[in-house]
């Protein structure tokens, strides 16, 4: 499996907070089936600002650790931008990076906020050849009151990332309803972990795997950590689904999708 989403770079944003836990988080992906892992730290101008190099940087270093302790993870470069205004800019001058050098870029919303606002800037992004991944579509405000909506960003080829660990119900019970809603709807294109640490979020797929699998079958559910990440490390193609319609849901069913 290759995990797209995970902070475990040392001491750069909120995740991994020194080289020693960086290792940490690696031995557990590793003893759950992950071979990859690509570097995505919080990248924006009031966040990390060191840019590709520092990231690669850092990567390297992770790198060397793993190695010397015989722990079978490759560690990619990336980045977890913010899609605000000043994107476009930050990508062309590399503190925004794509997905290890691919056309995939991996970028997050204000939780509150949607994507269909920035409708200029994802179409600037795309006449520059980059396909945007929208990272832990489930978690979104808009997307769990209008999940529907989500079926104008997949036409438009923006690539939808779900957290796994939403599958198992951790953040909570809205965030697995609409995970489960969008898996079943093909608007789900790839888990990954959003992995911070070793213990509290943790670098760990297998789980999420098995969740999806209950919904759309074992294949489907592992193209999701296999396939369709290493199209994207691969700078390869990816062959949206179709999505499925979604019936809008009665007033009353918002109330059984609270936590």
């Amino acid at each position: 499996m290759i995990d797209v989403h995970a902070h475990i770079l040392p001491g750069i944003d909120d995740g991994a907070d020194s080289l020693a836990q960086s290792v940490e988080m690696a031995r557990v992906a590793a003893t759950d089936g992950v071979a990859g892992l690509v570097a995505t730290p919080h990248c924006s101008n009031w966040a990390f600002t060191g840019g590709i190099v520092e990231i690669q940087r850092l990567a390297g270093e992770v790198q060397t650790a793993l190695d010397e302790e015989q722990i079978p993870v490759r560690v990619l470069s990336g980045s977890e931008a913010y899609f605000g205004p000043e994107l476009i800019g930050e990508v062309a001058r590399g503190l925004a990076p794509t997905l290890n050098g691919s056309r995939y870029l991996l970028a997050e919303l204000p939780l509150q906020q949607s994507i269909l606002r920035f409708a200029d800037l994802l179409f600037q992004l795309q006449v520059r050849g980059i396909v945007v991944i929208l990272a832990h579509v489930e978690r979104y405000t808009f997307v769990q009151e209008r999940p529907e909506a989500v079926i104008e960003l997949a036409q438009r080829g923006v690539v939808l990332q779900v957290n796994a660990s939403s599958l198992i119900g951790v953040p909570g019970s809205r965030p697995r309803a609409t995970a489960e809603l969008l898996l079943r709807h093909n608007l789900a294109h790839l888990l990954a972990s959003d992995a911070h640490s070793p213990v509290q979020r943790p670098p760990r797929l297998s789980e999420g795997v098995t969740a999806a699998a209950a919904l759309i079958g074992g294949e489907a559910a592992r193209s999701l950590v296999e396939t369709v990440p290493r199209a994207i490390v691969e700078d390869a193609e990816i062959n949206l689904p179709e999505p499925l319609p979604i019936k809008r849901r009665a007033f009353w069913e918002f109330w059984r999708w609270s936590p």
